[in-house]
């Protein structure tokens, strides 16, 4: 029966087998609740021009000399706050890669495996590694987490969500160093 079959490994997700002396870094479940925020924030600024676009509309129409008799219509205002609207919901979907976010690294390489439905893998050798950026934002910075962008020629790998603990401290410190060396 087809309930009882076993999942099917597949031969490409073995290019991103995580080897026994990779050591996984660890992961902050804040930026959840940041990325929850600035899409409750963005919705609410939406909601206000629209009420204030149509106050002002409504008071404008009023006057007979610039709308005449029809008066003001706020089907406008739908189809101009619709799609940005719309474009901010998208990120929904976004906000909690966090859970689904797993980092490891190792002396030759590093993998970051992501998603629930969709599954993204970003594999990096050590010695290719060129640049390093951290991006934090200011929740990062209140609470202790960041992004960390490599740079490599031909790609790069984002590693999002890393804590900022000491045990995440040491590792990526060795790394920057084995970076240091390939300059």
């Amino acid at each position: 029966m087809f309930y009882k079959r076993k999942r099917k490994e597949y031969n490409l997700d073995n290019l991103f087998v995580v080897s026994d002396d990779m050591n996984e870094l660890s992961v902050s479940y804040l930026p959840i609740f940041e990325n929850f925020l600035r899409i409750v924030f963005r919705i609410s600024l939406f909601v206000l021009l629209f009420a204030f676009f149509n106050e002002i509309g409504d008071m404008i129409s009023s006057k007979q000399w610039f709308f005449g008799d029809k008066g003001f219509d706020t089907s406008f205002l739908y189809s101009v706050f619709l799609v940005p609207l719309l474009y901010s919901l998208r990120d929904i979907v976004n906000c909690f890669d966090a859970w689904w976010t797993r980092i490891y690294i190792g002396s030759k390489h590093i993998v970051v495996k992501g998603g629930l439905f969709y599954k993204k893998y970003d594999k990096l050798y050590v010695k290719d590694i060129d640049n390093a950026e951290l991006h934090r934002t200011c929740m990062g910075s209140l609470f202790g987490y960041s992004t960390l962008t490599l740079y490599a020629p031909g790609g790069l790998v984002v590693i999002p969500f890393i804590k900022d603990n000491e045990r995440n401290f040491e590792r990526l410190n060795k790394l920057i160093k084995k970076i240091d060396k390939n300059q």
